[in-house]
């Protein structure tokens, strides 16, 4: 059981480091399958593998002197980090209702499958769509908050949703939004593990099974960034299409079996 989580924290955070995705958006459907945990816990262990991925994300990015958008950062990991805290908060009080859990987790999968099935038919037509500029403070604010909720009521790090936001609305190429996400992801998941801690959540963690799969989070952020800078820059966008489209059908699956 410790190899399998290893495995799936490993594979997710490689594929998250390296298209932008986070991981936690592979994580949260892949545990769904398995079934072995809680909506509680699931969203814990997520959020914790997901972060560990980011931290070595970012060092490298820093190390690797990848250019940021400074201002754009702080605006969205701000609204991130208010959004994150809302979207634990909120999903901790609906899973303490025993009657909605199963509602509840219904719901997320079907909220994936949904945004997922968006985010794949902008991708597929991105040529088409004109890509936007925003730069008002109070909009860019108001969309980390957005991103911050959804990611975490989703336990999901948010990673496709960020990138296509990135692209859509901030006109950002693959490679400065999979760096920006990894960012934003950063603040939001921290924002979740703190709120997390301090609220008690971590009392029941399986710690072996936590341990192992920010081991493997470390090792999955240190490998995406390593082979971010040797690949391609359509390597990166043709890896987020397809774990898109293969992250639809998955949470199909969750929803209906």
């Amino acid at each position: 059981m410790i190899i399998l989580y290893f495995s799936v924290a490993l594979i997710a955070t490689v594929i998250g480091a390296l298209a932008g995705v986070g991981g936690g958006i592979i994580i949260k459907p892949v545990l769904d399958l398995i079934g072995r945990d809680s909506i509680g816990m699931i969203s814990i262990l997520s959020a914790s593998t997901i972060f560990s991925m980011s931290v070595v994300s970012l060092i490298h990015a820093l190390v690797s002197k990848r250019k940021v958008n400074l201002k754009l950062s702080l605006l969205l990991s701000t609204g991130a980090i208010m959004g994150g805290v809302i979207g634990k908060k909120t999903l901790d009080w609906l899973v303490e209702y025993d009657e909605i859990k199963e509602l509840i987790g219904n719901l997320q999968s079907g909220i994936l499958a949904f945004i997922m099935l968006l985010i794949l038919v902008y991708f597929l037509n991105k040529q088409k769509i004109n890509s936007l500029k925003i730069n008002k403070s109070s909009i860019v604010l108001l969309v980390g908050l957005v991103l911050g909720v959804l990611s975490a009521f989703l336990s999901i790090g948010g990673g496709p949703l960020n990138i296509a936001i990135l692209s859509l609305l901030f006109g950002m190429r693959m490679e400065a939004a999979v760096i920006h996400s990894i960012l934003i992801i950063f603040f939001s998941q921290g924002a979740t593990v703190i709120t997390a801690f301090f609220s008690g959540k971590f009392a029941g963690v399986d710690w072996p099974i936590l341990v192992t799969m920010v081991i493997g989070g470390l090792s999955g952020g240190f490998i995406g960034s390593w082979l971010l800078n040797r690949l391609p820059e359509n390597v990166s966008e043709r890896l987020f299409s397809l774990t898109i489209f293969s992250l639809v059908l998955l949470n199909v699956f969750n929803l209906f079996f």
